[in-house]
């Protein structure tokens, strides 16, 4: 078993299903053909991002829904990863119920979103104290 078998969690089936369950994914189908969004300026309109969103706490509230169903896979394997390329399947399955073509580069950036905000919510689960909004 190598390393990065050990560091990520690849059992992720479903989880396309799971978001086109949700209308605020499907909203944002077809709407601007993302997943994952930056949380726009206030009095601004959500614009689809050109990569891979920022990992701060205010995308993470922002895109909380896109996140529920990643963290109910993974709630037996907290101290993984999930997996790049389980993740693009994944995407891949969603954008083809949505009727949506992309390409690798796309999915690749969705499936890096998502790490980062999966990764920003294993920080803030071992930090002591809760966050402060300013």
């Amino acid at each position: 078993m190598a390393w990065s078998d050990v560091a990520v969690f690849a059992g992720l089936g479903g989880l396309g299903l799971k978001w086109d369950s949700l209308s605020i994914v499907r909203d944002r189908l077809k709407d601007l053909h993302c997943l994952m969004l930056e949380k726009p300026a206030p009095g601004q309109a959500e614009v689809a991002p050109t990569g891979a969103i920022g990992k701060t706490h205010t995308n993470l509230r922002y895109n909380a829904e896109m996140m529920k169903p990643v963290l109910h896979l993974m709630r037996m394997n907290r101290d993984k990863s999930p997996c790049k390329e389980a993740l693009c399947e994944e995407l891949k399955i969603l954008f083809k119920k949505a009727r949506l073509q992309v390409d690798s580069t796309t999915l690749s950036e969705e499936a890096w979103s998502i790490r980062y905000m999966y990764g920003l919510i294993k920080q803030l689960t071992y930090k002591p104290n809760p966050p402060r909004d300013t």
